[in-house]
């Protein structure tokens, strides 16, 4: 990854090139790269164990209670001080004292807004790490579907670059049509 992006920096140099160009640079350096990945692969005859299980039977699943307490969460979306809002009305006013109020209100929501920033970082942190494992999954999944066919390539290079031409056509293929309908339907 750091690879590709040094090369597409340090070649851009010399040339203004477009966000797409830039991607397709990219996209193609780690095609060649995936496909030299998956063709090594199955030439030796490489697998994948798959030693994480079975993760639905580690996953504990909310309970009727849980999705309850969610549909009780009171509306915030409303107008300020409106009906079904819990936000206070913060109409004060245009002389001296109301300005000094409304400094002072600004200072105490951005002291909250930190509090809330401090309380829900964990969780922020936890849907950044699921998906993370999500991503992990699916190529794990993806790369282990490839080296399924490795018994059947090892030792014979034609039939193994074919394969990985294969799998790295259709694996990055998709990617490719996204670029061309941005740069062509703009």
């Amino acid at each position: 990854m750091t690879g590709t992006i040094l090369t597409v920096y340090l070649t851009g140099f010399n040339s203004s090139r477009s966000l797409v160009e830039n991607a397709a640079i990219s996209l193609s350096i780690l095609s060649t790269i995936c496909f030299g990945f998956l063709t090594a692969s199955l030439y030796y005859g490489l697998k994948l164990k798959d030693d994480v299980g079975d993760l639905t039977r580690k996953v504990k699943w909310l309970s009727n209670s849980a999705t309850e307490a969610v549909a009780d969460v009171p509306d915030v979306a409303g107008k300020s001080g409106g009906k079904g809002s819990i936000l206070p009305d913060l109409d004060i006013g245009d002389g001296a004292d109301e300005i000094a109020a409304a400094v002072f209100a600004w200072i105490a929501v951005t002291i909250a807004f930190i509090a809330f920033l401090f309380l829900f970082e964990t969780v922020i942190w936890a849907f950044v790490l699921l998906i993370a494992a999500m991503l992990y999954w699916v190529f794990f999944r993806a790369v282990r579907l490839v080296l399924k066919n490795s018994p059947k390539c090892r030792g014979n290079f034609s039939k193994a670059a074919l394969y990985g031409l294969g799998y790295t056509l259709l694996y990055s293929s998709w990617m490719y049509a996204i670029l061309l309908c941005v740069k062509y339907l703009k």
